[in-house]
């Protein structure tokens, strides 16, 4: 039995696989906790109308966030695998489809923003924001989501 337990350990300390789990589980785990010890924080520091406020503005940005990237993010794995040969040449395919998007949204909230900030009780000011917000979540999930796949944990932890 300890025969056995050594073996598995010895492989695991050698295993990139795990190595890179256990780098991603830390940076989860630092991340949830981060925001976990600032939301009462936020809580106190706003009253009920801003914090509804920032609640509606975030829930844009990861609305914006998902639509201005398309679901792209989903993606990279596959297209990492298959298109090897052509990697670059795929990821950049990928942002360069996510601009289009991006420019697209930001016409529609010029010409429509008031109407929407109008129907969430929020200021033009902050739907534009949101859409950059929500574009620039995409784009450092975008290179995050390369490192995972190309199992650079360590810069993805930093």
């Amino acid at each position: 039995m300890k025969i056995l337990l050594g073996e598995f350990f010895d492989k695991a300390k050698r295993s990139i696989t795990i190595k890179s789990g256990l780098w991603y589980l830390m940076t989860n785990f630092i991340l949830r906790g981060i925001s976990f010890i600032t939301i009462p924080i936020f809580t106190r520091l706003l009253d009920p109308r801003d914090y509804g406020m920032v609640s509606v503005y975030n829930a844009l940005v990861n609305i914006f966030s998902i639509t201005t990237g398309l679901g792209l993010l989903a993606s990279i794995g596959v297209g990492i695998r298959d298109f090897s040969h052509k990697k670059q040449e795929f990821l950049s395919s990928v942002l360069f489809l996510s601009v289009f998007s991006f420019l697209f949204h930001g016409i529609l909230i010029t010409l429509f923003g008031n109407a929407m900030a109008a129907s969430l009780g929020i200021y033009k000011s902050l739907v534009l924001l949101s859409v950059l917000a929500g574009y620039s979540n995409f784009v450092f999930n975008y290179y995050t989501t390369i490192n995972v796949f190309e199992r650079k944990y360590k810069v993805r932890f930093f």
